[in-house]
């Protein structure tokens, strides 16, 4: 279990985009990812994330309780592009649901962390709904920290809690790809933060290679000169 990277507050292919909820069906209702956002949540990109972190893929979702409020995240709606979830999820704290179906997590005073995982396949892109049902928010005047709801995406997955979080950049250094902050109940926002992904740069040319290419350049100036 790596609870070391929730609540922790390369290349990076944009900044995280912050959403705002649409029309409540039961509460706050984000549709991730946004229009526009890059790169795609696929095969081809999963493999190519900046840690080098293999297949098989997952999918963990947290919602961290560190104070008093109570509130409940909503999962649904995946669309893996082709893809499906696979294998049986697994749980830690109050937490129920599947993938093919919808994924709830619910605070309470009793679990500090509310976790779920689940493998899947990927396809072309990874798209789905968090309906944040919130009903109170942080306050520090009694010490009571706001909630954070946290997906991310896993990689060398062997069932369980296993796995570990392909990199993002999440200023938090948590490496999620969707953090909800639950400090203001009547106002909750969504940021989606990016997969980094290896991007290959030109070689640098070894030494002898460079005094190679500089002798050629003199060879061919001299001969120039010489047919003058």
């Amino acid at each position: 279990m790596r609870t070391s990277r929730v609540l922790t507050l390369a290349l990076i292919l944009g900044a995280c985009v912050v959403l705002t909820p649409s029309a409540a069906r039961a509460g706050f209702i984000f549709n991730v990812p946004p229009t526009g956002y890059g790169p795609a949540l696929n095969a081809a990109n999963l493999a190519m994330n900046v840690n080098n972190i293999p297949g098989p893929y997952a999918i963990e979702v947290a919602l961290t309780n560190p104070g008093n409020a109570t509130n409940t995240i909503v999962i649904d709606n995946f669309n893996f592009g082709g893809g499906s979830a696979s294998g049986s999820p697994s749980y830690i704290g109050v937490a129920s649901g599947d993938l093919s179906t919808s994924v709830t997590l619910t605070d309470n005073n009793t679990f500090i962390q509310n976790l779920f995982f689940q493998g899947f396949t990927p396809g072309s892109d990874i798209s789905f709904t968090v309906d944040a049902q919130t009903t109170g928010g942080g306050d520090p005047t009694v010490n009571s920290p706001a909630d954070v709801f946290q997906f991310f995406l896993l990689g060398n997955y062997t069932g369980g809690t296993s796995g570990e979080a392909l990199a993002t950049d999440d200023p938090s250094g948590a490496n999620s790809l969707a953090t909800l902050v639950i400090d203001d109940p009547t106002n909750p926002t969504l940021a989606f933060n990016h997969l980094l992904l290896f991007q290959e740069t030109s070689a640098v040319p070894e030494p002898a290679s460079l005094s190679l290419l500089l002798l050629g350049l003199t060879a061919l100036g001299a001969r120039r000169w010489w047919r003058r």
